[in-house]
């Protein structure tokens, strides 16, 4: 029998998604990490965004008996976050518990063993109430899934079904799956060369304007030595972007910055561009990054 686990349905598209997501951050950040042996670990920062600056600190305890806790507390209008994730409750199962001083909270549930996958959230905000679920089969590297929100404020009312096939191998990952009640299409590839070097592509179909509404993301990440190399490209808007990462052992320090460019006087294949820069980012990490 099969010993294949199949990723959680959410989770369909994750890797290439995260691949045109993760770095490509436009806030100035500064932040220290400390881990113990214990397993806490105590980071606190600033950030500065168009719309103004924040401070944070953030804890996290780690505990193999039992799972996580985690508290965050900015010095903004931002609500203080809790979060308890219980990994041991139950054999593969997860349950992960949220809540913060805006009232907002969430319980979601995670389950899996060979061949099936299945999680389910119930968020609120006191005023309205949403339950959400998916599940997924797979065999052999090949996953099909399926999911939906259910409305509680509504009387049970259906606002969203997804629906999506992924079939993963060692060094690659191809994705099927819907968005927004079906109205979008994402096809996604994502190789991983070798250990230093991963490309990908995210094609997003608008099912009701698929000649109009469509866009697509080429892009990769490249390991150089002690330095990461991110770029990125969309169409048809001809929009590229990167990130320069530094991580250097002594200091212990990391050194970023993400820029996203705007084209200008680009023809119809984007084969000859001007561009400058938009957006940009800095961000400095110290410590236990």
């Amino acid at each position: 029998m099969s010993t294949f686990v199949p990723p959680l349905f959410k989770n369909f598209g994750k890797n290439v998604q995260d691949l045109f997501k993760k770095k490509f951050e436009y806030d100035h950040t500064v932040k220290t990490i400390n881990k113990s042996a214990n397993g806490v670990t105590l980071e606190s920062g600033g950030v500065s965004t168009s719309k103004g600056a924040r401070g944070y600190v953030k804890g996290k305890l780690v505990n193999n008996k039992y799972g996580e806790a985690e508290i965050e507390i900015n010095t903004d209008a931002s609500p203080i976050k809790t979060t308890a994730k219980l990994t041991q409750l139950a054999d593969r199962t997860t349950v992960t518990l949220t809540a913060a001083s805006n009232c907002n909270a969430k319980a979601e549930l995670e389950y899996n063993k060979a061949n099936f996958a299945i999680h389910s959230t119930l968020n609120t905000d006191c005023k309205t109430h949403a339950f959400a679920a998916g599940a997924s089969v797979g065999l052999e590297g090949f996953s099909l899934g399926c999911g939906g929100v259910i409305d509680l404020s509504k009387s049970g009312d259906v606002t969203d079904v997804a629906l999506g096939a992924e079939y993963t191998q060692k060094d690659f990952t191809a994705s099927l799956f819907t968005e927004k009640n079906l109205d979008y299409l994402n096809a996604g590839y994502l190789y991983k060369y070798d250990k230093l070097t991963t490309v990908g592509a995210l094609l997003k179909i608008d099912l009701h304007k698929p000649t109009n509404g469509s866009s697509l993301q080429i892009g990769g990440e490249y390991l150089l030595n002690n330095t990461l190399l991110k770029g990125k490209i969309d169409y048809p808007s001809c929009t590229p972007a990167m990130v320069i990462e530094h991580r250097l052992a002594v200091p212990a320090l990391s050194f970023g910055l993400a820029a996203r460019f705007t084209p200008i006087n680009c023809n119809a294949n984007c084969g000859s561009c001007v561009v400058k820069a938009e957006q940009y980012g800095v961000t400095c990490a110290f410590g236990d990054y």
